[in-house]
Formats: structure tokens, C-alpha cells, sequence
């Protein structure tokens, strides 16, 4: 992934392969490393401890298919489908020692472990 580099003014149509287009795909790595974040670690306060308090909020940290898309950046994801996905639920509860935390409310409530 090349910053430097221009993005296409508009990626050709590809048809039924649209969504797995090379232009396609190139300008999804790009929005990903353009929008990475890097943490700066200050007080040492990752990785977190086992006893930290962490909260789920939101209806996709425990969604069965949750989204794996740029809310706005005008690409949809399809190529995401080919991949799997974890929630952050299930994510979590994963990590070696990890917790099974429950799920917001249906009213949205966060949930805290």
C-alpha cells in the first residue's frame, strides 16, 4: 500500500466480481492503513490486566455477523463475507484467560465485566 500513489477517480465496473476487483481491493487496503490507528502506551496501561474493567456497548460488540465495513467510505464490504468474523464479545471471551461478558441491553445499555 503505496500513500503516495493517487487513488483511481472511479474503479472500472467488474461485473458480478465487482465487489473483488484488484481496483477494488487496492483502495480497501489503502482506506485501512490510512485510517489505522496507533496507540501511544502511556503509563504502560496496555495490555490491559486481567482484572481491568471493560465495557461492550453498541449492537455490533456482540452481533452474530457483525459489520466489517467503513461506515461512509462508500465501498460495501462484500469482500468482507469471504473472510470470518469475530465479534468483540466472542473475541474477548477467546484470548487465553479471556471472560465471556454479556451483551448490552436491548436498550442499549452497556455491559461491564
Amino acid at each position: 500500500v503505496s500513500p503516495s500513489k493517487p487513488l483511481p477517480a472511479l474503479c472500472p465496473d467488474a461485473g458480478k466480481d465487482n465487489y473483488n476487483s484488484a481496483c477494488k481491493l487496492e483502495l480497501a487496503d489503502r482506506i485501512i492503513a490510512e485510517s489505522s490507528a496507533v496507540l501511544k502506551n502511556l503509563g504502560g496501561v496496555l495490555p490491559l490486566s486481567k482484572s481491568a474493567k471493560v465495557v461492550l456497548a453498541g449492537t455490533e460488540a456482540c452481533a452474530q455477523d457483525p459489520l466489517a465495513i467503513g461506515g461512509g467510505s462508500g465501498w460495501n464490504g462484500f469482500a468482507c463475507n469471504q473472510v470470518p468474523k469475530v465479534n468483540v464479545r466472542d473475541g474477548i471471551a477467546a484470548l487465553d484467560g479471556g471472560t465471556k461478558l454479556t451483551c448490552p441491553g436491548a436498550g442499549g445499555a452497556p455491559s461491564a465485566a
